[in-house]
């Protein structure tokens, strides 16, 4: 099995595969997403909201682990708490750390630049756009994402959204004036997706999907506990019928749009 090249991304409680796939080659956490930026023309990482949305169970029976991923769940990661061994932190002094560190740096430059890390031109442009990195990220430690404007600690799987997101867009964008304090940090909330239910199951090394393509998994009886239109703990066996239950209203509203538009012809 290859190693991840995220290692630090479960011990920052981040989702991630235990292999590869095709979807997802490079192994980034779940949420992580990699993108071709024409206006830098590079490819850079954005976060989405599954980073934030996405739960996972983990347990171990006889000698055996199951991991059953919830889509629209909680996840349990310190996302924007700023606290030292939490991700923004984390990623902040690794960057400055290898920016100010000409052994780490090298080592960093000949993962990037490949066949131009033995050029000083590469290196050079490598280093100052890192340094523009750190500016703008000391431009955020100050403005929106400033340590003091949320005086409540949030921790793991819990943020203030509200405040965050308008000190970005009213604080950073429009005017300083605009900041507030972030001082009610909740949990973060379930997400709905239409189907009812929707979750894989990666028991060894089968991994079952749930929900819409129920029919190419393997049936199991695990009882787990995800968020459905519904609010009840169901059974993977269950899932086949609450499936055919919304194939079966699709199809019946289906029909009914067709039944109309013949109507007006």
């Amino acid at each position: 099995m290859r190693p991840s090249p995220f290692p630090t991304s479960r011990s920052l409680d981040f989702i991630v595969d235990p292999v590869a796939t095709q979807a997802n080659p490079d192994q980034l956490p779940i949420g992580f997403a990699k993108r071709y930026d024409n206006a830098v023309n590079d490819y850079v990482m954005d976060i989405t909201c599954s980073a934030c949305h996405t739960g996972q169970l983990n347990f171990t029976k006889n000698g055996k682990t199951t991991a059953v991923r919830i889509d629209g769940g909680a996840s349990l990661n310190a996302f924007t708490d700023a606290n030292a061994g939490s991700f923004q932190m984390e990623v902040g002094l690794s960057i400055f750390d290898t920016f100010v560190n000409p052994f780490k740096f090298v080592r960093f430059a000949r993962r990037v630049l490949g066949p131009d890390a033995n050029t000083m031109g590469g290196k050079w442009a490598l280093w100052r756009r890192m340094g523009g990195v750190l500016w703008n990220l000391k431009a955020a430690a100050t403005g929106s994402y400033a340590k003091s404007r949320y005086p409540v600690q949030e921790g793991f799987g819990r943020t203030d959204a509200l405040a965050r997101i308008g000190n970005v867009v009213f604080g950073d964008h429009i005017a300083t004036a605009n900041y507030k304090t972030g001082n009610a940090p909740v949990s973060y909330p379930y997400m709905r997706v239409y189907c009812p239910v929707r979750a894989r199951v990666l028991a060894g090394n089968v991994l079952f999907e749930s929900g819409c393509d129920l029919e190419k998994g393997q049936r199991s009886t695990l009882t787990i506990v995800v968020p459905d239109c519904f609010e009840q703990p169901l059974v993977l066996d269950q899932f086949a019928a609450e499936i055919d239950h919304v194939r079966f209203l699709r199809t019946h509203q289906a029909r009914r749009k067709q039944r109309a538009h013949h109507r007006f012809q």
